[in-house]
């Protein structure tokens, strides 16, 4: 089993909504571009949301992918 992590979008948002675009554009490219086929085993997101210092609030978001190629 391998693991994908993704913590900020290629964007550079770390709001949840860019990083699920990021994993659909990862999964399509795995298929497209490498002939990749693997199958999601399980999926963590974790959201972490606050205030800076500044005053300013703050959304991040991690998703970790588990799957297996095959």
């Amino acid at each position: 089993m391998s693991v994908k992590i993704f913590t900020r979008a290629a964007d550079g948002n770390d709001g949840f909504g860019a990083l699920e675009a990021d994993v659909a554009t990862w999964e399509k490219s795995m298929a497209d571009n490498f002939g990749v086929k693997f199958k999601t085993e399980s999926r963590h997101v974790s959201t972490c949301a606050g205030i800076n210092i500044e005053g300013s609030a703050f959304v991040n978001c991690t998703i970790a992918i588990f799957y297996t190629t095959g």
